[in-house]
């Protein structure tokens, strides 16, 4: 065995230094098999060594590309655990996301049966005229196992108000809300007190328009804001009974006896209709 060194034979006319820049010519060692090596040199000049006994590549120092190193990319077992570390973040991630949009979904039904109660009592105020407000008890087409032929078996999840003229016609002054699809106003008498009135029993009039997408498959729980501002909720019979109605997931159930660990209610002062809100 012996060691080559690599070297370029120049035209007469150009010296080394013009050729190659003086950093590029390195010795470059190579080990060959002496009994089997070749040498052999190509029309320009570059001897290099041809011999499967050659242990290494012999890179040509003319060319741009010589002094490149070869980049290398990850091995299957990097892979692998890239992919385990994030199926054990998403793993973590993925509830608290969910939870997340729950909580949210919940204000954001809350907020709108509040603002909704809010411009009832402000109309009736303002116009000096009767405002009734209407909770809707009614299955959902979109939620898989939901019964749409029999309001009796549906969810409290919308509202709409009425303004009543003179004569004691009823005429829609807005249009019909919908609660987020995974809310609920539970309907027990425990955390809704207003959707479960004994003199007021639950039901629908002749003259009830029909709501988008279940038609007239529907009955709703009602209460009237009066034009000084208070309300018809007062019981003879208990005047300091609360009233109010309590928004939860659908999934937490429905009539439940007591409140699930997240919740929106909404109260209202049957004196003078002013309204609070409670959540945990």
């Amino acid at each position: 065995m012996f060691v080559l060194w690599r070297t370029r034979r120049c035209a007469p006319q150009r010296s080394i230094s013009q050729t190659i820049p003086t950093s590029l010519v390195k010795p470059l060692p190579i080990r060959i098999d002496t009994d089997r090596a070749q040498i052999r040199q190509d029309q320009s000049g570059l001897r290099f060594l041809a011999s499967p006994e050659v242990h290494g590549n012999v890179p040509d120092l003319a060319h741009p590309r010589a002094n490149h190193r070869v980049q290398a990319g990850f091995s299957l077992v990097e892979m692998i655990i890239v992919i385990a570390i994030i199926a054990l973040i998403a793993t973590f991630i993925t509830p608290a996301a969910a939870s997340l949009l729950k909580g949210s979904q919940l204000a954001q039904a809350g907020l709108m049966v509040n603002d909704q109660l809010a411009l009832a009592r402000q109309t009736a105020l303002s116009k000096n005229r009767l405002i009734e407000v209407r909770f809707y008890r009614c299955g959902d087409p979109e939620i898989p196992g939901e019964n749409v032929t029999s309001a009796t078996r549906g969810k409290y999840r919308g509202m709409q108000l009425f303004q009543i003229e003179e004569d004691g016609s009823a005429n829609p002054m807005t249009e019909a809300i919908r609660l987020p699809v995974a809310m609920i106003m539970d309907s027990s008498s425990t955390l809704s007190t207003i959707l479960n009135q004994t003199a007021r029993p639950v039901g629908k009039s002749a003259t009830a328009p029909a709501l988008p997408r279940v038609g007239d498959v529907y009955d709703y729980s009602f209460f009237r804001f009066r034009p000084n501002g208070s309300t018809d909720l007062l019981d003879p019979a208990n005047p300091t009974a609360p009233w109010f109605v309590t928004i939860h997931a659908l999934t937490d159930g429905d009539a439940r006896n007591s409140a699930p660990p997240n919740f929106y209610t909404i109260q209202i002062d049957a004196f003078n209709g002013n309204i609070r809100t409670f959540r945990p």
